[in-house]
Order: structure tokens, then C-alpha cells, then sequence
């Protein structure tokens, strides 16, 4: 029955057994069924792998499910990555799920794309499937990095992305000891180093942001894992292409190092001067924002 499946829809989760059904019925209906629901539950306490299993049972839709120690999204990203053997690969988010014809539209989008400088398609998010989260792409793109739509032409707002499966694998999340989240963009960025996105200009993906995700709890993440901001800021520092945005990476990237309390910062930069010339705002920043402020 779920032979030839090109797609996998990754879900990390947890402890989000109380919404996870939601993402669940919108996968049942989808209009074109042959895709893989991989689960990588990392270390929930709640009743999450007693709901999945009942799914799996059920045998609705083709679920793969994988329970890890508690490490974060990022690893939890990297084990989805490794478990999959479908062509495409996309995040769906466990608060989140997508329209009834999100499957069918990417892969007729993706089957008329034969262009080996592409490493993906760029779909839109939305509160409801007739409007976006902030705007529109450009209609007069076809193909862009995933940097330059953001940074060049002006789109606002989070975006559904659907990545080959083989370039993910070459780019995976650092992993580092004592933290768990690394921004997504780290990986992204590598891959805009090669590779262009073509644009689905439509809402496939409908997502909630709960008080209990990243989202809403972006400045406490940054303080639990400054090393992997500061990594992301460092190599930011090198692909930016204008005065303030290296200036605005090299800032947060002393400020991560700040949190984290790493005097070695300077040294460790790959824009020594530029970091030199950030010190006093990072440290601002730090003093008001972080060491004084309410997290």
C-alpha cells in the first residue's frame, strides 16, 4: 500500500501528546496518499508513544516512529534526516499540521522541476489556507536562496520548506554537549551555499505558535543554548553580503559568547575585526536585555 512513497512528513515531538492528534487527521486526509509519517519523539514523558502506536495500528497512513533521549530539535532533527529513504523530506512541527492537498501540490510542483541546482521547494505557512502568516513571495521569481528571499526581496514571515532528502544528509545540525537547539537557518545557509529553492507561492502548512515552543520562548533558548547562536552568528558573519548584516552577526554572535562565557570569542571569529567592532553593542545588549532583563 505505501510502496513508492517519494515524500516523508518528519514530526519531532514532546511531549505534545495533547495536540499531536491534529497533525495526525490532517495527514489522513490528504488527496494523495503515498507518503511516510516519520516521528521522532524525543524522550516524552507523557503518553505520546502510547497515542502513535494506537495510530500505527490503525494503519491509516504509513507511520515510522523512533523514541530518543531528550536532546532537542536538532538532534531529533538529525535522526529524522538519517531515518529517512524518500526522495523529499519536510518538517511538519507537532503543534502544526497542513492542508488536505499539501501532498498532492508538492509533488506535482517538484515532478516538473528538473533542474539540478535546485535542493528544494519554498511554500508558504499560514494562520488558514487563504492567507499567509506575513506576505506573499515575489511572483516574479521562479528560483531563489533561501538568504535572498528574506533578505533581498523582502518576504516576511516562517516558511514550509521541502528539502531533497541526499543534500540534508550532507548538511547536518552540529550537535553540541549541554545544549539542544542550533537555529534552523545553520543548515540552510550551508545549502544556499549551492543550491537554489523554487517557489510554491501558496499556503500548504497552517501553524499555531503554543506558549510552550521556540517560537515564543526564543529569548530563554538563546540563554540554554548560546554555543550553537554563536555558531550560527559566526558563520552568518561570512555569507552576508552588506555592512549590517555582518555588523548585526557579529553582534549576537559576541553576545552568544557572552551567555555562554567564552573568553576565546575573538580568537575563534572568522571576522576578527568586524567582532572587535561589535563588542560594545553585544555587551549593551547583554547588560540590559539578558543579565538585568526578565527571560
Amino acid at each position: 500500500m505505501y510502496k513508492n512513497t517519494t515524500i516523508t512528513i518528519f514530526t519531532p515531538t514532546y511531549n505534545r501528546a495533547y495536540i499531536l492528534k491534529r497533525c495526525y487527521e490532517s495527514l489522513k486526509k490528504q488527496t494523495h496518499k503515498k507518503f511516510t509519517w516519520l516521528i521522532v519523539d524525543d524522550g516524552s514523558s507523557d503518553d505520546t508513544e502510547e497515542i502513535i502506536n494506537e495510530w500505527m495500528r490503525e494503519e491509516k497512513i504509513n507511520i515510522k516512529y523512533y523514541k530518543k533521549s531528550n536532546g532537542g530539535k536538532s538532534s531529533a532533527h538529525n535522526l529524522g534526516v538519517k531515518k529517512t529513504e524518500t526522495e523529499l523530506f519536510v518538517c511538519v512541527d507537532s503543534d502544526d499540521y497542513i492542508t488536505d492537498n499539501a501532498i498532492e501540490e508538492i509533488l506535482k510542483f517538484w515532478n516538473n522541476c528538473k533542474d539540478n541546482s535546485i535542493a528544494g521547494i519554498v511554500a508558504l505557512k499560514g494562520h488558514n489556507s487563504n492567507k499567509p502568516l506575513k506576505t506573499y513571495m515575489p511572483v516574479d521569481k521562479k528560483k531563489l536562496k533561501l538568504f535572498n528571499l528574506y533578505n533581498k526581496h523582502g518576504f516576511q514571515g516562517d516558511a514550509m520548506l521541502i528539502y531533497k532528502t541526499a543534500i540534508l544528509k550532507k548538511n547536518l545540525f552540529p550537535e553540541i554537549d549541554g545544549e539542544k537547539f542550533v537555529p534552523e537557518a545553520y543548515v540552510y545557509d550551508q545549502i544556499d551555499r549551492n543550491y537554489d529553492l523554487i517557489l510554491l507561492n501558496k499556503v500548504l502548512y497552517i501553524c499555531d505558535y503554543l506558549d510552550d515552543g521556540y517560537t515564543k520562548n526564543f529569548k530563554k533558548v538563546i540563554v540554554q543554548n548560546p554555543k550553537g547562536y554563536a555558531k550560527f552568528y559566526a558563520q552568518r558573519m561570512e555569507i552576508c553580503d552588506t555592512f549590517y548584516l555582518k555588523f548585526r552577526s557579529a553582534t549576537l554572535y559576541v553576545l552568544g559568547n557572552l551567555i555562554a562565557k567564552n573568553r576565546n570569542f575573538i580568537k575563534c571569529s572568522p571576522k576578527k575585526l568586524l567582532t572587535i567592532i561589535a563588542i560594545p553593542s553585544a555587551i549593551t545588549i547583554f547588560i540590559f536585555k539578558y543579565r538585568f532583563g526578565k527571560i
